[in-house]
């Protein structure tokens, strides 16, 4: 449910049920079966090959096998509630919530109760609480943002030599054929093709040509990087394409293409959300890692031993202090 939580940028958060909320509901189905029975003073929860578990039998059972996993939810909470929002991811926050809920809202209210129940389920009270979601996700994010510029070393590296990010904004012009174009197809595509060549700037030759809804931002995409959902033509010229270059005209299944490529340092590309989310991807010990670092800068202490066992193995962080 959740990889539809985060309308544009977000990506990666894993379900698990709340244990208080699985707590809650066995007991209360099962207790429909053996309700008032008792065994040695406490209550039955089940029976197996005559086998009688108890209340505490049962919740011992939950924490040892998922005391890791759901310790690390309320651990996540605790350390994103004790970070300060500011009043602009306050405002972004609400924004994206209002036009996530619309969004989702239109789709019926089967739609709305899914998001209910997975915001729910990832230890939040429901739907009040999605500009909160929102705003841990920004949280999170910039947590992520601080590690990997204090720390990513060899592996940023490795990232940047493997995946080649990059800003870059593009002009397409569509056609229904384009191994066969109209004439009025043609003619846009050798207009753009002259206005380039006689030194338009590409925004504006992008706000004149394109037919991508990009042309409004002076064909602006983004970031992108090899492993960015684009056709295989669009990546190949992006990656191939050095920093403030033009690539060549390209077909795709789209139409015909061109592609200025922007920025491809760290410097600029580290404010871009989407550039941290890759290099976590490609990383993926930077999020436990990060989270981890940001908890001791905050002075976050477990006064249960054995939780903050679990809950570190669960991190795969063994060994950092």
């Amino acid at each position: 449910m959740l990889e539809n939580l985060k309308k544009y940028w977000f990506v990666g958060l894993i379900v698990l049920v709340m244990v208080v909320g699985t707590i809650v509901f066995s007991k209360e189905q099962l207790n429909s079966v053996f309700k008032g029975k008792k065994v040695d003073g406490k209550d039955l929860i089940y029976e197996i090959a005559e086998e009688s578990k108890n209340a505490d039998d049962y919740y011992a059972e939950i924490i040892k096998d998922h005391g890791g996993s759901e310790g690390y939810k309320l651990f996540e909470r605790l350390v994103l509630n004790s970070i300060e929002t500011s009043d602009e991811l306050k405002e972004q926050a609400q924004k994206d919530a209002d036009e996530h809920l619309k969004y989702t809202s239109a789709q019926g209210t089967a739609k709305v109760k899914e998001l209910e129940t997975a915001l729910i389920q990832s230890g939040y009270s429901g739907l009040k609480e999605l500009n909160v979601f929102y705003e841990n996700a920004g949280k999170i994010l910039q947590i992520e943002r601080d590690y990997i510029d204090a720390n990513g070393g060899e592996a940023l590296e490795s990232y940047f030599e493997t995946n080649s990010p990059r800003i870059v904004s593009h002009i397409l012009v569509k056609m229904e054929d384009p191994e066969n174009p109209t004439e009025a197809e043609q003619k846009l595509l050798d207009e753009a093709k002259a206005a380039l060549a006689d030194g338009m700037d590409f925004k504006d030759a992008a706000i004149k040509f394109s037919d991508d809804g990009s042309a409004t931002e002076g064909g602006l995409i983004g970031f992108l990087d090899k492993n960015s959902q684009f056709v295989p033509e669009f990546i190949k010229n992006s990656i191939s394409t050095e920093s403030g270059q033009l690539s060549e005209w390209f077909t795709s299944q789209y139409g015909q293409h061109i592609v200025l490529v922007g920025a491809t340092d760290y410097e600029t590309l580290k404010s871009e959300d989407k550039f941290i989310e890759a290099v976590v991807t490609y990383n993926p010990e930077f999020k436990f890692h990060a989270l981890w670092e940001k908890a001791q800068s905050l002075e976050i202490d477990f006064k249960d031993a054995e939780l903050e066992k679990q809950i570190k193995e669960y991190m795969k962080i063994e060994g950092v202090e």
